[in-house]
């Protein structure tokens, strides 16, 4: 019954509503945000989500956002004001608005940012999950390979995530992806989550575990561990 009432999106809305369904801290970010961007814009500064991973969210602001003049502080205050109070959030990082200018080895790269290097977008079907396994991770074959990263891409958006289900822990490699609703439905057991941001819409209390994914060119990135 509870996956009938969930696929119907006014019932959804009503849940979410009343605080039975709740948002996950990404789509809480997103909406604090989306509150206060047009403020920012009507000064000439923008907001760009990065990450969460609570209690923080890490965000990169452009325009007069960035800076150090007093109407630079203000807006950036507008921001962490949203996300704490709206996103239920504690803390607020501003990341760099553009990478450094220096030439380090790729290595290092990964060990200081953690960000690793994934496959190519092109190799990352549209509207299918897809096993990746970061650099000395060996598939298992077993039914649960948590040791793989599950990719899901949506158009030009990708996400990344454990592959297993938050409910049984089973492996989301042959999970279906409907890319019209941005839905993935797991194999075994029908669970359903928001493909983009791993939100569980069968059951409030649970949700994919996530890491943060970036797409540089034709490239995809992930960033792994704490």
């Amino acid at each position: 019954m509870l996956f009938e009432l969930v696929d119907d999106p006014v019932v959804y809305a009503l849940l979410v509503m009343h605080g039975i369904v709740r948002a996950d801290p990404m789509t809480l970010a997103q909406q604090a945000l989306d509150e206060v961007r047009p403020y920012l814009e009507s000064h000439g500064g923008g907001v760009e989500l990065v990450a969460v991973e609570p209690p923080v969210a890490t965000v990169r602001l452009s325009g007069t956002c960035s800076g150090c003049s007093q109407s630079a502080t203000t807006l950036r205050e507008l921001v962490e004001t949203a996300l704490i109070t709206r996103a239920g959030l504690e803390r607020v990082e501003v990341a760099p608005d553009e990478p450094a200018p220096v030439t380090i080895s790729l290595g290092s790269i990964s060990v200081r940012t953690q960000w690793t290097r994934g496959p190519a977008l092109a190799d990352v079907p549209d509207g299918r999950v897809t096993l990746w396994h970061p650099p000395g991770v060996t598939a298992t074959g077993a039914p649960s390979d948590p040791g793989a990263v599950a990719l899901v891409r949506i158009g030009e958006s990708v996400s990344a995530y454990r592959n297993a289900c938050a409910h049984a822990g089973f492996s989301l490699e042959r999970a279906m992806v409907d890319g019209e609703g941005a839905v993935l439905t797991c194999p075994w057991h029908g669970y359903k989550y928001q493909a983009l941001t791993g939100e569980c819409l069968s059951a409030g209390d649970k949700r994919l575990q996530a890491y943060p994914t970036r797409v540089d060119g034709d490239r995809v990135w992930v960033r792994l561990g704490d």
